[in-house]
This record gives structure tokens, sequence and C-alpha cells, in this order.
């Protein structure tokens, strides 16, 4: 029986102060919302490759397990023009090492494919969600959905 159920959302907007940050890019250029580009950027194999990956990939904090914690967390990325991940910044968190488990895995994504506005390759910022949520128990502390 596995202790964590993850949902995801993959959300393409958000603009907003962020409260982390774990790494930051040298480039200067405009950064561009997914929906003012004319391709989006795309993780390899497409969202539904993104999902596997971060499910693969993540694990359920000890301290929120324990604690019960359950709720969404929202982070956000820069997808470069090359397609690396910078600037990866927690915008929701809901404590106990939930967020910074979802930015450790958001760090470890392969090269997208970067987005473009006019034929050029632009800095591109991406929204990435992740729900935990334990599987079988109800939650020792409120949920912060």
């Amino acid at each position: 029986m596995r202790l964590l159920v993850l949902s995801f959302i993959f959300v393409h907007t958000l603009s907003a102060q962020t409260d982390s940050l774990l790494t930051a890019s040298t480039d200067t250029s405009k950064v561009y919302e997914a929906f003012d580009v004319d391709k989006p950027p795309v993780f390899p194999g497409g969202e539904n490759e993104m999902l596997k990956f971060i499910a693969k990939n993540i694990q359920y904090p000890q301290l929120a397990r324990e604690k019960g914690t359950q709720g969404s967390v929202i982070c956000e990325a820069v997808v470069e023009k090359d397609g690396r991940l910078s600037n990866i910044r927690i915008y929701r968190d809901i404590g106990d090492g939930c967020g910074g488990e979802l930015v450790r895995v958001i760090g470890l994504m392969p090269v997208w494919e970067p987005g473009e506005k006019q034929g050029n390759q632009v800095r591109v910022r991406q929204v990435i969600a992740a729900r935990f949520k334990l599987e079988g128990g109800k939650s020792k502390k409120k949920s912060k959905n």
C-alpha cells in the first residue's frame, strides 16, 4: 500500500511574488507568459510525460507524512531559450518540506523544448503544481488547498 497519492496540475501562467529561489539565470532578457508566446515550452514527450516524471521522482517528506500535511504546492520556473529551467521558486507552499520537495524534483527535469515568439526562442514562465495527499488516512493538519 502506498502512503502517497499525488495529483498534478500543470498551469501555464501565473504572475505573482514568490517565496524561494533555487537557481538563477544570468540572462536578463524578457520573460514571457505562456499566453503571450506563439508556441509555449513543452516538457519532453508532453504534459503526461512530465506528470510521470514528477510521480516517479517525488517523495512525500517524512515530516509532512508524520504531521498529516496535505494540499497543493505551486512552483514556477523560467524555461530558458535553450530549454533549461531556471529561477525555480515556490509560489504556494503547504509546509513541512513539501514545497522544497517539488522544487527539488523540478530541478531534476530534463531540458524542455523552449517557447517561441515570432520564430525566435524566448524565455517563458511556467507553473507546475502538485497535490500532496496521504492515502487511507485523515489529515492531522488542515489541508491548505
